[in-house]
């Protein structure tokens, strides 16, 4: 994707934006509320801007905290019937039409919230979709942000810190005064490509402190490594991924060896562009199974083998493309999903898949290849055989993991998953091997190491609801 180029007028629209004043002079409006005569409209108004900006004039309750309030909050944590419900949202549109704000009036009662609200009525789960799908829909909630050259890119967690969480209301303010300004319309042409400029600006702002000298964003990205460095009770683990979080704060540059290191995967993608029969138990057929094995060697000497059963790494690099989503069976057809004809297309794509999954998942392989990557960042040197898993086993026994009854890691155990780690970064050549059994980094397998760890540190929270 090509850079966003925001102008600085643009930039200075949206401060403008925030500011309250700002927002109050374009309206020529006080507080209208204060000048209704309805005790009991005014109570409930009164109450709503409470809740929602803590107390504030109706200046500041912007459209995006309008949309959660009315589609999440209202039907969820007031408890109030339906007659009062819909008593307080007329009311709240009132007072917007007063202020001379229609759009914020209409979205009180147009269908999109009607629709929600019944959702509620149904049940728990019913509400939750609607919110979800309205919210996807919404010009003024802050979308996920792609990834522009070099920049970082954003997934918005479900669980977040106070700093994420203050940025997604800076953000959702930012949409809002544009929505309100009908600059930012739903179903227009281009409407998604101006909320990405909108919300890249806004997170491209300075971060009023959170951290010095950097941009909203990198406040979000640094709250997100300090939680992952401090996350566990384990004074050990806190120090080693302390020490691993110096090589984290920058994105990895792509290595110059990346073609060489992703072509087995680009083989295979190949082999899937226009579709890749399989056999009848969903392998890939032999023959291609040989020629990758063959090209990379990964063969044993004199002992060719006659399908993946034989070919651990054919395999693994099967497994890798079926779990990342660059390719997807479709009864007995290997394909390319979208995301694996970019990758196809484009080197930088290809290694960033291969390295940021290279660990994935929450479970003991995963705990385990963290932490061994980590040691060896760290150290800079193979991890010797024996040593390395004796380590592995000491600390991830004290982040919690046991085989049961409080039991310690047993380093067999530890074996057992650093061959996953091992398997899955030798079919990029992430793995160098030293002496014997020893286990080491090739320099592009460092800087895969790098780019795994801080997908892991800067991924999102997520929770069910």
């Amino acid at each position: 994707m090509g850079g966003c180029v925001v102008s600085q007028a643009s930039i200075a629209a949206i401060n403008g934006a925030l500011e309250p004043q700002a927002f109050h002079d374009r309206r020529g409006a006080v507080t209208e509320t204060d000048r209704m005569t309805d005790e009991g409209r005014h109570d409930h108004v009164e109450q709503v801007l409470e809740w929602t900006t803590g107390g504030h004039d109706l200046d500041a309750l912007d459209a995006h905290t309008l949309e959660r309030f009315l589609w999440h909050e209202l039907p969820t944590k007031w408890h109030v019937d339906a007659t009062s419900r819909d008593e307080i949202i007329d009311d709240l549109a009132a007072a917007f039409t007063h202020a001379g704000r229609d759009r914020m009036a209409a979205r009180c009662t147009d269908a999109q919230t009607r629709e929600v609200l019944a959702a509620w009525e149904e049940d728990r789960d019913a509400g939750f979709r609607a919110f979800d799908a309205a919210e996807a829909r919404s010009a003024v909630s802050p979308p996920d942000i792609d990834p522009a050259d070099e920049l970082d890119g954003l997934v918005w967690g479900d669980i977040m810190g106070i700093v994420e969480a203050t940025a997604r209301s800076r953000v959702g303010a930012a949409l809002g005064a544009a929505w309100e300004r009908e600059e930012l319309t739903p179903g227009t042409r281009g409407w998604r490509a101006a909320q990405q400029r909108i919300a890249r600006a806004a997170l491209d702002e300075p971060s009023d402190g959170e951290l010095e000298g950097g941009t909203l964003l990198d406040a979000i990205l640094a709250e997100r490594l300090q939680t992952w460095v401090t996350r566990h009770r384990s004074p050990a683990a806190t120090s080693l991924f302390t020490r691993v979080a110096t090589h984290l704060l920058h994105p990895t540059a792509v290595p110059t060896d990346a073609e060489t290191a992703t072509a087995p995967l680009a083989q295979l993608l190949r082999a899937c562009s226009e579709g890749l029969g399989l056999t009848a138990k969903h392998y890939l057929p032999p023959t291609l199974v040989r020629r990758i094995a063959d090209d990379h060697g990964w063969s044993l000497a004199g002992f060719p083998g006659r399908g993946e059963v034989d070919e651990p790494l054919v395999a693994e690099l099967h497994d890798m493309a079926r779990r990342t989503k660059l390719a997807r069976r479709t009864k007995r057809t290997l394909v390319l999903t979208t995301t694996g004809e970019g990758a196809l297309a484009d080197v930088a794509s290809r290694w960033r898949s291969a390295a940021e999954s290279w660990v994935d998942g929450d479970d003991f392989d995963a705990a385990v290849g963290e932490v061994a990557l980590a040691l060896l960042l760290v150290d800079g040197t193979p991890g010797r055989h024996g040593v390395l898993e004796r380590q592995v086993a000491t600390l991830v026994t004290e982040l919690g993991w046991s085989p049961g009854g409080g039991a310690p890691v047993d380093p067999r155990d530890v074996g057992w998953a650093l061959g996953v780690l091992y398997r899955r970064g030798a079919i990029h050549g992430f793995v160098a091997v030293d002496k014997g059994l020893d286990r080491g980094l090739s320099e592009t397998g460092r800087a895969a190491a790098r780019t795994t760890l801080r997908a892991r540190a800067l991924a999102p929270k997520r929770d069910l609801h």
